[in-house]
């Protein structure tokens, strides 16, 4: 059995150890947040002339990639704060917030593919397997 002193010891060395790895979730969400994913209305407007796209749809896919990323920074941002905090509703919260962040990309595509007509739809899928064959 451990004397009441070396069960301290064994006590402090744990909250430091939690304390190290949430700084370490903190720094890395925050490295992650500072990388920008690609979104799908970017790569539609790199394929602007493949699409023929018109210049209300190149602006409205434009919104659609702005909103996103700023949503994405946004919520990145409070993901990280949150990773160095040690409370159950810390975590709670981080843990909604990864969700809404992952449903942000979802989301910020099905707006890309609606700003796309039909016939545009179908050249994208048609382009997207050629990629895909690709690689």
């Amino acid at each position: 059995m451990l004397p009441l002193r070396d069960f301290r010891w064994l006590v402090m060395l744990g909250l430091v150890a939690t304390a190290g790895i949430n700084t370490v979730v903190g720094r890395t969400l925050a490295e992650e947040g500072a990388d920008h994913p690609r979104w799908l209305a970017g790569t539609l407007l790199r394929y602007e002339q493949e699409l023929a796209l018109t210049p209300d749809q190149r602006a409205r896919l434009q919104l659609v990639e702005q909103r996103a990323q700023a949503a994405w920074q946004e919520w990145s941002r409070r993901l990280a704060a949150l990773g160095t905090e040690h409370s159950l509703a810390a975590r709670e919260d981080w843990t909604a917030l990864a969700h809404e962040r992952g449903r942000l990309r979802v989301l910020a595509d099905r707006d890309a593919l609606v700003v796309l007509r039909p016939e545009q739809r179908a050249r994208w899928q048609r382009l997207q397997s050629a990629i895909q064959s690709s690689h």
